[in-house]
């Protein structure tokens, strides 16, 4: 884990990041969808866009305004 430099100075290497995990979340627009997503989110934690966790997920339809929640998915859901 650890090398030595050019001149005999251990340099140590960060660990990689383990890639992120996928997620399916079933009305994301619920207050426990939108408790989930908060809790699992970890874009502002990681430093490799590829260690980000992947939302997907459904809205609840009966919704009175499921237009304007359509135009505005939360960040990192697809």
């Amino acid at each position: 884990m650890s090398e030595e430099g050019s001149e005999g100075e251990i340099v140590k290497e960060e660990p990689k990041e383990e890639p992120g995990k996928r997620f399916f979340l079933s009305h994301l627009n619920s207050y426990t969808g939108k408790a989930l997503l908060k809790e699992l989110i970890n874009e502002h934690l990681v430093k490799d866009p590829a260690a980000a966790h992947i939302f997907t997920g459904t809205l609840k339809e009966d919704e009175p305004d499921i237009q304007r929640l359509r135009e505005h998915i939360p960040t990192g859901v697809s």
